[in-house]
């Protein structure tokens, strides 16, 4: 039997009833969080006791949601008629080529293949200048609050946009699933601003949604580290080879492209991932998480573990909360205080011009 809702009063109706056992769900059953929704799903072959349903089930259902997650993502049977399902990746993605073609080949002075540098910079590339313009003197520069969260969507090259679009394709969308739209875009839109705020505090410009995409990167290690008790030992071992694997990769991709890559950006952004994923997600006393990193070794699909450890999620948003709203503040700190780097006369005749040129 399965019992699915997205009604938050009936998830806590369920969660009320006698029969629920030590994780929350009633009669055995396991909460499975995917596309927003709250699923409950027993094996009724278990008898009276409602045992939990068994492994390779769970693992079969988790294939098939993930086989066709990636078409319910663009389309519905809604009333008899196929209708567009919105998907926040799909419309970042697109608002990303549609910026991308108004920088090359539309805003003056035109690159065709590649936006210009002052095209970028107009329309909201990170400069910590223009942010300090607005961190010091408010209202009059309120329009550079856009350069926290435009160079997400902003691309210097074909290769650049192609690159970060598969990225938010592949793990985006599967986070997307997992989350629910209003969730994942508080993680990609926070990610993003902490990756962007710690270029700003380092005093690195830039444009791109790699800020983000490594956020992504960020969020899984968090999922990860909340159900880690409740993996089993070939579980861990294998997911323990594939982190390496990862760090390894991250690492030579920064070296190799040294000077060319926004480092405290990427950092930023995987920092906030991890931060920020354990407070937003619901139900984190019995919640099934499917971070990327762990799969059924034969059919190579992602299968949902459960967090059992309430204390450990409690710890997460504990950590996350207080270390995000630390970093954020030294961020802005950095900035403010950048201008006793420079004459005071100096940073108001720069504040001055962003407007008068």
């Amino acid at each position: 039997m399965g019992i699915a809702t997205s009604n938050p009063s009936q998830a806590a109706a369920y969660q009320q009833t006698p029969s629920q056992d030590s994780t929350g769900c009633p009669n055995g059953g396991r909460w499975i969080e995917m596309g927003g929704n709250v699923v409950i799903t027993q094996d009724t072959t278990a008898g009276a006791g409602g045992a939990m349903q068994r492994d390779g089930d769970l693992e079969e259902a988790a294939a098939q949601h993930h086989a066709s997650s990636a078409w319910q993502r663009i389309k519905t049977y809604i009333g008899g008629h196929i209708r567009p399902r919105w998907s926040l990746t799909l419309i970042i993605i697109a608002i990303q080529v549609a910026l991308y073609v108004v920088a090359s080949a539309i805003m003056t002075p035109r690159g065709w293949i590649a936006p210009s540098p002052s095209v970028l910079q107009r329309l909201g590339a990170s400069n910590y200048k223009a942010e300090r313009c607005l961190l010091l003197y408010g209202l009059p520069y309120l329009w550079e609050i856009r350069r926290f969260f435009m160079p997400l969507l902003l691309h210097l090259s074909i290769p650049h946009l192609l690159f970060n679009a598969s990225f938010e394709v592949s793990s985006g969308a599967r986070l997307e699933d997992q989350l629910g739209m209003l969730r994942f875009s508080i993680l990609f839109l926070g990610s993003g601003l902490c990756g962007n705020l710690l270029s700003s505090a380092c005093r690195v410009s830039g444009v791109g949604a790699s800020t983000a995409c490594y956020s992504l990167i960020g969020a899984d290690l968090a999922s990860s580290w909340i159900v880690w008790p409740s993996l089993d030992q070939d579980t861990k071992a294998r997911s323990m080879q594939q982190l390496k694997a990862m760090a390894v990769g991250l690492i030579l991709w920064e070296v190799l492209l040294h000077g060319s890559v926004d480092h405290f950006g990427h950092l930023g952004g995987l920092i906030g991932g991890l931060l920020i994923m354990p407070l937003i997600l619901t139900h984190p006393n019995a919640v099934l998480i499917i971070p990327h990193t762990i799969y059924n070794s034969s059919r190579r699909v992602p299968v949902p573990y459960q967090a059992h450890d309430e204390s450990r999620v409690k710890m997460a948003r504990l950590i996350g909360g207080v270390t995000l709203a630390a970093a954020i503040t030294a961020c802005f700190a950095a900035i403010i205080l950048s201008r006793n780097a420079e004459e005071p006369a100096g940073v108001e005749k720069y504040c001055e011009s962003l407007y008068n040129r």
